[in-house]
């Protein structure tokens, strides 16, 4: 079950910019998907939007993937962290750099 906004709150958030904050950790797997997901509701919302993802330093290959998707897309920042630093963490660092660097707002 997924959680959905309805029209108005849509409108609401397309009047600023966006800045999706993606924490990772080992998500190779899926943070493909979730980008493209993510780029879709931009698309289809008419939304100004980034996304940032915060990356601590994931063996596996995770920023690499994001890196390539953020050459396709164009409105993607990677964020790498020298270690598994944890989620709160990474939460707090990415919206200081959202808000600080990327434009974002406070909603």
């Amino acid at each position: 079950m997924g959680v959905r906004a309805d029209q108005r709150q849509v409108r609401k958030l397309s009047a600023g910019k966006v800045v999706v904050v993606i924490p990772t950790f080992n998500e190779r797997e899926n943070i493909g998907i979730l980008i493209e997901k993510v780029q879709d509701v931009f698309v289809r919302g008419e939304i100004e939007g980034s996304i940032l993802v915060v990356d601590d330093n994931s063996p596996d290959g995770t920023a690499e993937v994001a890196g390539e998707l953020a050459r396709k897309y164009g409105n993607i920042k990677i964020l790498r962290r020298r270690g598994k630093l944890g989620l709160g963490s990474a939460y707090r660092e990415g919206f200081r750099v959202a808000l600080r660097t990327m434009g974002a707002g406070i909603l």
